[in-house]
Formats: structure tokens, C-alpha cells, sequence
């Protein structure tokens, strides 16, 4: 799979679940409020929020990887130049 591809597919990835926890903050609250804690949310929100956090480590990884393997693509490209 190409590099471009998955960066998309992450980025796509990690903007999804941001709306997702920008809708969840707006929903409960009209405007944000911080810190966002148990105390601030109540709890079956700050349990929804923490869900979509956790959400968002596999995503991050991802732009870890895809970092990474560009990275490398380069090096490779800068080689067979010289």
C-alpha cells in the first residue's frame, strides 16, 4: 500500500474521532468547558471521552508508522540519487 494512502486513511481516522469528541463535548455542554473531568462531565460522559481517547492511540501509531516509512522512503530516494 502506498504511503499517501495510509497517511490519508489515518488522518481521516483521527479527524473522525476528533468530531467525535468535540460532538460529545458540545452535546453535553453548548460551549467546552476545562478541564474535562469527571467532576466538570459526570461520569458517562467522562467514560465516552475516555473511549474515544483510547480510540485515538491506534491512530496515533498509525502516523507513527507512516512517519516512519516515509522517512525511510526518502533516505532511499537521496541514495540512489547520488
Amino acid at each position: 500500500m502506498r504511503t499517501r494512502t495510509l497517511l490519508l486513511a489515518v488522518r481521516g481516522y483521527i479527524v473522525v474521532l476528533l468530531y467525535l469528541q468535540v460532538t460529545l463535548l458540545l452535546a453535553g455542554f453548548g460551549t467546552p468547558i476545562l478541564p474535562w473531568g469527571v467532576i466538570t462531565v459526570g461520569p458517562s460522559e467522562f467514560v465516552d471521552q475516555g473511549i474515544i481517547f483510547v480510540l485515538e492511540v491506534p491512530g496515533l501509531l498509525g502516523m507513527y508508522l507512516v512517519n516512519a516509512r516515509r522517512r525511510l522512503e526518502e533516505h532511499s530516494l537521496v541514495e540512489k540519487a547520488t
